[in-house]
């Protein structure tokens, strides 16, 4: 299970203090403690840990969670470049197209949005919080129909207030 995120904080605090000071801490290890700041709201910390990874071991994962941290962060135009090394590297994340279609979405792009979206259906995009932010884009872009569609799927996965209710 989870551990309380005054766990993680101290955690974090010790890590810093010693592997991550020193940059000795694996790969997998940052890309975890960044998934774990960014799901505690610390996006600030989360965007350092991905960087960080990137400059590692440049992969879709760390791209991808670099670019999330930097769309937390409101950091759009850096979200949007974070992303793109995400989909070269692996252009198969439901995710990444999601986050992609969120962020054109919000820069008036669209049909980019929309062809963003598209293929984040197509790989079948199962985050209902990540459905749930395509909805607000969507609906804040006057794209009704495809705001329609993120929110039932986001409901019809049981993710959120009167989740399954709607079909």
């Amino acid at each position: 299970g989870d551990r309380p995120p005054r766990h993680r904080a101290a955690a974090l605090e010790r890590l810093e203090d010693g592997d991550l000071a020193r940059g000795a801490l694996p790969l997998q290890a940052l890309l975890l403690l960044g998934g774990l700041c960014l799901a505690d709201g610390d996006a600030p910390r989360a965007k350092e840990l991905f960087m960080h990874a990137c400059r590692l071991g440049p992969s879709g994962s760390s791209w991808l969670g670099a670019g999330s941290a930097c769309l937390a962060l409101g950091e759009d135009e850096a979200a949007e470049e974070c992303l793109c090394e995400a989909n070269v590297l692996n252009n198969r994340d439901a995710r990444v197209w999601a986050q992609l279609a969120v962020i054109c979405a919000r820069r008036s792009r669209l049909d980019e949005a929309k062809q963003a979206l598209e293929q984040a259906t197509r790989l079948e995009l199962s985050d209902g919080r990540m459905l749930r932010a395509l909805a607000e884009a969507m609906l804040g872009s006057g794209m009704w129909k495809e705001a329609e569609a993120c929110a039932r799927r986001a409901l019809a996965l049981g993710d959120g207030p009167g989740a399954g209710h709607l079909h």
